[in-house]
């Protein structure tokens, strides 16, 4: 039985296959707390011996605890440092909630933290996935916020007892301990193949935005992608974000303007706004822009703890 590993080292491709592990879930960290990320010679070796790779973002075990602000930040900060590794957009980013999360936890903060986390990961072209325990992945798949999941299936106890039994509609789920290459990992079983690793079918084909490449892009008409930009940077302009006035945003600003002076084809409009989208500075800023508001917006709605 193939099996997917998570553990916090760099392991041999070779003892990793001779463990039976077709898939690997590595972690993702800030720059502050570097112990445990996978580093780019790793990404591409495990890539070129053909295994399965998926990222999960954990700084802390209680992250979901932080709201909406946190959740957009670890979002902005996985998803940065999953494009340094040539991570391809599409795949899934996990965030990892590894405690046993109460409902009143859960309607405090963490909802919010989900929410804006699988909103930032998303526009930056990402797949949001959750990583939990039996009761925070009913919540993630029941309130529409994610649709990846990954059990945390050794704690027993957690979830009132309900996670002791396989969570129906899991992915992996976590069942204990396997020394690979002389270090301790954990191994999952996997129930349902394609989560969302490299090398599956990972792309984001039923999303409203499907992924051609370009964040955002997608296979809409010059048009309805000109009337998103304008919308992002506007976001950017009231909500007084901290990227509005940098000069991609000017430049930008500039180009719509012009675009709007006067009649211009319809091919005139796609090739200006696949030119802007060219530029990652562009897609980044916007993407920043978006992000900040979403948890803004969240924030604003989540009930007081």
């Amino acid at each position: 039985m193939a099996i997917a590993l998570d553990y916090t080292a760099r392991i041999d491709p070779a003892a990793l296959k001779a463990a039976g592990a077709s898939d690997v879930l590595r972690y993702l960290k800030p720059d502050s707390v570097p112990t445990y990320a996978i580093t780019l010679t790793e990404y591409r070796e495990l890539v070129a011996a053909g295994i399965g790779v998926t990222l999960n973002w954990e700084y802390d075990a209680r992250d979901w605890l932080g709201g909406a602000m946190r959740g957009a930040d670890h979002a902005r900060q996985a998803a940065a440092k999953a494009r340094a590794l040539d991570y391809p957009a599409g795949c899934t980013i996990f965030g990892s909630a590894d405690f046993d999360m109460t409902r009143t936890q859960w309607t405090g903060a963490g909802r919010a933290y989900a929410q804006a986390f699988a909103t930032g990961l998303q526009v930056y072209g990402y797949r949001p996935g959750v990583y939990g325990p039996a009761d925070v992945l009913t919540w993630c798949r029941d309130e529409g916020i994610m649709d990846r999941f990954w059990q945390a299936g050794m704690s027993t106890a957690w979830s009132g007892g309900r996670n002791a039994t396989t969570w129906s509609g899991a992915h992996l789920r976590q069942r204990g301990h396997k020394l690979v290459g002389g270090q301790d990992t954990d191994w999952n079983e996997i129930l349902i193949p394609r989560w969302g690793q490299t090398g599956a079918d990972s792309m984001l084909k039923d999303e409203k935005i499907p992924d051609t490449g370009t964040p955002g892009m997608g296979d809409r008409d010059g048009a309805t992608i000109l009337r998103d930009i304008w919308r992002a940077v506007m976001l950017g302009n009231t909500s007084g974000g901290p990227l509005w006035g940098s000069s991609p945003f000017v430049e930008l600003d500039a180009k719509v303007a012009a675009l709007q002076a006067g009649p211009v084809s319809q091919d005139a409009v796609n090739t200006a706004v696949r030119a802007a989208l060219a530029d990652p500075a562009v897609v980044a800023g916007l993407a920043g822009v978006i992000v900040d508001e979403v948890a803004r917006r969240i924030s604003d709605r989540a009930p007081a703890a």
